[in-house]
């Protein structure tokens, strides 16, 4: 009877061991996707800025933030015939490609996508693509 006594106790204490586990990955999941739907939000609120400002820019082709809030685009013209100056980020993979990756995405035609957990890094990116736009001579 101990012996059995000690089984149950055992498979008790697993028991509790698991649910504990679960429950302590189900807080760290909900607390990764606020902070990564903060830092989206500080993402848009960055772009509308800056979408501000280069506003009647004769370089600037377009800066479009969807609606939804779901992506980003920024457009330059171009020196070369052909050649393209965008730059997308995205809310979720563009593709619905990694659904369990929570991250800000970035795609450059002709790159591989990027991902980032921290809004200062996407931001950083899409102000170092403005500013290298900038300051091509037209």
């Amino acid at each position: 009877m101990a012996a059995g006594k000690d089984v149950l106790d055992l498979l008790d204490s697993t028991i509790s061991a698991i649910e504990s586990d679960r429950d302590g990955r189900a807080r760290q999941q909900a607390q990764a996707e606020q902070n990564l739907a903060q830092a989206w939000q500080d993402v848009l609120d960055a772009a509308a800025a800056l979408r501000g400002k280069l506003r009647g820019k004769p370089q600037l082709r377009y800066f479009n933030i969807a609606r939804d809030g779901s992506q980003i685009a920024i457009s330059f013209h171009s020196q070369s015939p052909g050649a393209s100056s965008l730059l997308m980020l995205f809310r979720a993979h563009p593709e619905g490609k990694f659904p369990t990756t929570k991250a800000i995405w970035c795609r450059e035609p002709g790159q591989d996508d990027k991902r980032f957990q921290q809004a200062d890094e996407a931001v950083r990116k899409m102000v170092r693509h403005c500013a290298a736009n900038l300051t091509i001579p037209q």
